[in-house]
């Protein structure tokens, strides 16, 4: 396929990995700025492959005329192919990049609409919540994996060592506890509402995929692949070849 991250997999690395909703908000807006950008790139490398036609349809009417060598007509007719072979993935690549941009800005405004975020300010949320994300992290650490000098440094770093080892130390000796069990422990230690952690919420549930824009990448697929003629059959001009079906940003 040609997504960079699965729909799961975006909600996986964010609500799935990270303890409180600030540090999920934090790293969607990364992942929003990923998408933006790769959207924003191809774009720039249209315009680049629609330049790569025009060079190439201007050499191949110079050989036509004979002012031009043939091994240059030759490199000319390979630009023509591989801009060609380029759009049998381009189109659906920057279709399922805005696939995954829909998804993880509807799971941004779940988050804002619902004011699920411990901070009011995310800028600065992203930067305070950071001992909070860590004192879960490490929680988790200390119970499944055991006590380890590099972790023990780094508990009594955090503000919240004491929490940290209390609800660890407790935690040990349960087998096999939960994750809700976990944050709901350190989450009462802190006097941190459980709403304002990942464990409180299913966006997989609560926020559905962008199923239009999914289904358009699929056409969008088939199209790329049966309309390559019209790539090689390009204007000069470059204002009717198959690469300007590349939308430029709304």
């Amino acid at each position: 396929m040609n997504w960079k991250h699965s729909l799961y997999q975006i909600y996986a690395i964010t609500f799935g990995q990270s303890f409180t909703i600030d540090e999920a908000y934090r790293l969607l807006t990364e992942l929003r700025e990923d998408r933006d950008f790769a959207i924003a790139s191809a774009f720039a490398e249209t315009r680049r492959a629609q330049a790569k036609v025009i060079d190439a349809k201007t050499t191949e009417l110079a050989f036509s005329k004979g002012n031009e060598l043939k091994a240059n007509s030759r490199r000319a007719e390979a630009s023509l192919l591989e801009t060609r072979a380029r759009f049998i993935i381009a189109q659906p690549c920057l279709d399922m990049a805005r696939v995954e941009r829909e998804y993880i800005q509807s799971l941004i405004d779940y988050i804002e609409q619902n004011k699920l975020l411990i901070f009011d300010n995310p800028v600065y949320g992203a930067q305070a919540v950071q001992p909070l994300e860590y004192a879960f992290e490490h929680v988790w650490a200390l119970t499944f994996d055991g006590s380890s000098s590099d972790l023990m440094r780094n508990i009594y770093a955090n503000p919240y060592a004491d929490a940290i080892l209390k609800v660890g130390t407790q935690r040990e000796a349960d087998k096999m506890p939960t994750r809700i069990s976990l944050c709901n422990a350190l989450a009462a230690e802190l006097n941190l509402p459980i709403e304002k952690l990942s464990v409180s919420v299913n966006v997989l549930q609560d926020v559905q995929y962008p199923r239009t824009l999914i289904e358009g990448y699929g056409a969008s697929h088939v199209k790329s692949i049966t309309n390559l003629r019209e790539v090689a059959d390009a204007k000069l001009s470059g204002d009717n070849s198959a690469s300007s079906r590349i939308e430029g940003p709304n």
